[in-house]
């Protein structure tokens, strides 16, 4: 009988076999992020925050439907209290969707739920907003991606800047509960966010069953310690989870529109 765990062993590699053609034609600078540890100061994992978003002592989760991603988010913010319970005036907003390539929804979160998002953001009169992420290892540049999925526009045009991860600095950070992963390196604009807003997208993933809010925390990880880069190791899920021990979303906003 065929061991389910030689079909996974057997399936992993058959996937770090069909990056090596797309890993030999890319970029000088992928490699570095694949070689090297970035510089980046040691500092202290952050706590997980109090959740704001509760009745009665439970979590609330809203979900809505339709066609307007705009009247959609506002709709499942008004079931939940509002943003406004999150304080956001004169803060630091930064927007963490999917960008995983440059290819649209369910690949990557729909552009118009980033705009949503953007402009309510906005409309709360925070300080700053920006939507940022780090794309696949072998889709990088992030930047590229941006544009072709339309993100950029529509982060730009609700009010947003935008931000490709590995453009900037990195911190280091030794989660004191991490097992499989002790020691990573995460993107410092997201760590030094006052308010960080998660938006993936609801999608299938090859190795994690599926991808939400956990898996997207990946993209603001340094290439070098995403799960994919060590995909013999079988331990998908433990990675992913302790990854999120480094910085906390205050709010999830999954797109499930396409």
């Amino acid at each position: 009988m065929w061991d389910p765990s030689r079909r996974e062993f057997f399936s992993r590699l058959a996937f770090g076999v069909s990056l090596l053609p797309p890993l030999m034609t890319t970029p000088r600078s992928v490699w570095r992020h694949l070689l090297f540890d970035p510089d980046g100061a040691l500092v202290p994992a952050k706590p997980v925050p109090s959740n704001v978003f509760t009745k009665n002592g439970k979590s609330l989760v809203a979900i809505v439907h339709g066609k307007d991603p705009r009247a959609m988010v506002q709709g499942g913010l008004s079931l939940l209290g509002g943003l406004e319970r999150l304080h956001p005036q004169g803060k630091q907003i930064l927007i963490k969707p999917n960008i995983l390539n440059d290819r649209p929804p369910p690949s990557t979160t729909s552009a118009s739920v980033v705009e949503a998002v953007v402009e309510i953001c906005r409309h709360f009169r925070a300080k700053q907003v920006v939507v940022g992420d780090g794309s696949g290892i072998i889709r990088l540049p992030t930047t590229d991606n941006l544009t072709a999925t339309g993100i950029r526009t529509a982060a730009e045009r609700g009010g947003a800047a935008v931000l490709a991860v590995e453009e900037h600095p990195w911190v280091c950070v030794e989660p004191a509960q991490a097992v499989a992963i002790r020691r990573y390196f995460v993107s410092q604009p997201v760590y030094e966010a006052d308010l960080l807003i998660n938006v993936p997208v609801v999608k299938t993933h090859r190795f994690a069953e599926y991808s939400c809010s956990l898996k997207n925390i990946v993209g603001v990880i340094h290439p070098r310690y995403r799960p994919s880069v060590t995909f013999l190791a079988g331990n998908w899920h433990e990675r992913i989870a302790e990854l999120n021990l480094a910085v906390h979303p205050q709010l999830t906003i999954a797109d499930g529109t396409t």
